[in-house]
């Protein structure tokens, strides 16, 4: 049983059953995260590095995300070239970026016939040892830390998922792969930060069973995947949850504990990553390019609303064609021009990105409405709320917010800064950034 979570909105009224039923006993660091310690975006090797660079540059980021495979260093047993590697992580590092680091990728040294060696994932006791032993060289080589921030070790992307299993999901197989490989890097790193399960979906997700596979890809696969050992070790979990509305993630919150509790055993509280999330132009959430803006900031300050690591899916554009939603999930235009919600980021992280983060949560006194919290420290000491709806408008008195009058109000999506002496508010699907002087 896991004794105390941090990985939760303070003020989320769903937190009484959970103190009554015992799972979980909230208590916040002195010093609460930043929207720019948690905010991260994906780097994908296939597009032009630089340009990706540049547009985390640009955004304000202190993280990235980026994949390292095995069969991308290995040249022969236990021999590595990490030239390209180093290029891509120390450029990171450089530009101020923290990584999130992803593991995977099948071993050349495979002991299949060549005709079945085009398989992603390592099954043999030697193949595990190999990825294992060159996942801990990974970390062994970057470290744990970069500027104050936890270096993120991932094992695995969507091993739930055929495309990157290369094979039908194995849930035991995967946890066999990631216990060895976590134990590995504990050994080589013992103060990295490793997180497992990488699972398209959450463990709540709706049941999906494929019949070929003859398995539930969320629910079945995550709870046979995170054995007892396996948890015992991992730092965390990590995991992707795209969805159609980025509000139900607050809906699914105690649940999600739950299940940390269920299959936790470490002493420490468990990180929980949203390690990739995003909404692609065109597709169904996202008609046009302003409303991915508005749904890549909700998803954003919901998932540092928790205090958790949210990476954006991706940086830039993975292609240039307009009619397929695969190509048109980035925060910049393939030739890093910014879109509406790169431009939107940058201005939430400027604005109140070193901020020290409150809290997330539903007001139903505001018919609804979202608010995420945060407040500077220093001289000025301002207090800042966001304030938005997953769907329709509702018009909400400044006075109800509690804070006084504000200085400053503005559609971080449109950049149109509104009356200050408006005594409503019009909140709807585009979020709205109030700031107030803090009382003295």
């Amino acid at each position: 049983m896991i004794d105390c979570l941090t990985n939760i909105a303070p003020r989320d009224a769903r937190l009484a059953s959970l103190l009554v039923a015992g799972i979980c006993l909230v208590t916040l660091p002195a010093r609460s995260e930043t929207l720019r310690s948690l905010a991260s975006a994906q780097v994908v090797t296939n597009l032009p590095f630089d340009i990706q660079l540049a547009a985390a540059k640009d955004l304000g980021l202190r993280r990235a995300r980026i994949g390292i495979r095995i069969y991308e260093v290995e040249k022969a047993g236990g021999t590595y070239d990490w030239s390209v590697t180093d290029i891509r992580i120390r450029g990171l590092m450089t530009a101020g970026l923290t990584p999130i680091v992803t593991l995977f990728g099948r071993t050349r040294l495979t002991e299949r016939a060549p005709a079945e060696s085009d398989g992603r994932v390592p099954l043999s006791d030697r193949e595990i040892r190999a990825f294992a032993d060159f996942s801990a060289q990974v970390a062994r080589r970057y470290g744990a830390m970069h500027e104050g921030r936890k270096i993120v070790y991932e094992i695995w992307n969507e091993p739930n998922t055929k495309t990157f299993w290369g094979s039908p999901p194995d849930p035991e197989a995967y946890a066999r792969l990631a216990e060895t490989t976590c134990r590995a890097i504990h050994d080589q790193a013992p103060t990295a930060t490793v997180v497992g399960l990488a699972m398209e979906g959450t463990p709540l997700n709706k049941p999906y069973y494929v019949r070929s596979y003859g398995l539930d890809i969320y629910r079945e696969w995550s709870a046979r995947a995170a054995t007892q050992q396996l948890m015992k070790c991992l730092d965390g979990i990590s995991l992707h949850p795209y969805r159609r509305e980025p509000e139900t993630y607050l809906t699914e919150n105690a649940d999600l504990l739950r299940f940390l509790s269920e299959h936790g055993r470490k002493e420490t509280n468990p990180l929980i990553v949203n390690s990739e999330w995003g909404y692609s132009v065109g597709a169904k959430s996202a008609a046009d390019a302003t409303e991915q803006a508005a749904l890549d900031l909700r998803l954003l300050l919901i998932g540092a609303g928790f205090q958790r690591i949210t990476n954006l899916y991706q940086l830039i554009d993975g292609g240039t064609d307009p009619g397929d939603v695969r190509h048109q999930y980035g925060l910049f235009t393939s030739t890093g021009t910014s879109k509406p919600a790169g431009s939107a980021i940058t201005r939430l992280l400027k604005a109140i990105g070193d901020y020290e983060i409150d809290s997330v949560e539903s007001v139903p006194e505001l018919s609804g409405v979202i608010r995420f919290r945060a407040h500077q420290n220093g001289q000025q000491k301002r207090v800042a709320e966001v304030l938005w709806r997953s769907s329709g408008e509702t018009a909400v008195s400044v006075d109800q917010l509690g804070a006084g009058r504000p200085v400053l109000v503005k559609d971080l999506v449109s950049n149109r800064d509104l009356p200050l002496d408006a005594p409503t508010l019009t909140v709807g699907r585009s979020p709205l950034l109030l700031l107030f002087e803090a009382a003295p």
